[in-house]
């Protein structure tokens, strides 16, 4: 079985744990879901810090935040390509994108331009969260609505407004929302800068086919560059390379 083929069911299973826990919530049996997702994790962190009450936070959140901290050190953002429920969506988009014969990708100095706004939207989110106290992010969350389908009353349609723009660009541009909007995307990139692991290129034996960069969905170009703040460690490039050119390093 292949290397993509195995990390789409590990994709799965997470989104199963993830839909399971949705229905718990969504028939009252517990708010499990929020109290491990990543991204109240990081507005956790962010109120225990300000000096919020400490009542507010819950002990899911600081356990979620020590893993996904210890996890991004030791393998980089390996958190986006293997285990994130909603990063498993855009693995399915991928297979409309490739039905719908969509091969287009923006522009490299576009594209690069873009990845700046997950950490505009990160550094936004702690202020404000720190500002007003509350977990403000749930009203905009696309994961949220997505699984919970819930409209909160302050946000109206808005969150599944934003939902539909971003699956919309998930079938334009592989991982549109990983690429450019997601914070915790922001929060793993910074971790991972001083990961010890990370794909390497070994020039001499590359045969600079270009199938690696056309197997990634970050839109990165091993032969060039391989950035730890973009690079999920997801392996398909590995897999893709009929030279063995690359691997992972410590």
């Amino acid at each position: 079985m292949k290397n993509k083929h195995i990390r789409i069911l590990v994709l799965t299973a997470f989104v199963a744990l993830t839909l399971n826990w949705s229905l718990q919530h969504l028939s009252g049996i517990s708010t499990f879901l929020c109290h491990y997702c990543p991204e109240s994790v990081l507005q956790a962190s962010v109120l225990l810090l300000s000096g919020e009450d400490v009542a507010k936070i819950n002990a899911g959140n600081i356990a979620v935040l020590l893993a996904l901290t210890v996890t991004t050190l030791a393998f980089g953002r390996g958190f986006c390509g293997w285990i994130c429920p909603f990063g498993a969506i855009f693995e399915y988009l991928n297979l409309i994108r490739a039905k719908l014969n969509i091969i287009w990708n923006p522009p490299e100095n576009v594209d690069s331009t873009l990845k700046y706004l997950k950490y505009i939207i990160f550094i936004g989110l702690i202020l404000i969260t720190a500002g007003v106290g509350e977990y403000i992010f749930r009203d905009f969350c696309p994961a949220r609505a997505l699984y919970l389908l819930e409209i909160p009353e302050s946000g109206a349609l808005f969150p599944l407004l934003i939902l539909g723009i971003v699956l919309i660009g998930g079938i334009i541009v592989p991982r549109f929302f990983c690429r450019y909007l997601c914070p915790l995307g922001a929060y793993t990139a910074v971790i991972a800068r001083i990961s010890p692991t990370s794909v390497k290129l070994n020039s001499d034996l590359c045969i600079i086919c270009g199938k690696c960069k056309k197997a990634c969905q970050l839109g990165i170009d091993p032969v060039v560059k391989i950035p730890k703040t973009e690079c999920t460690n997801c392996l398909d490039c590995i897999e893709e390379c009929p030279a063995d050119a690359l691997e992972v390093k410590l």
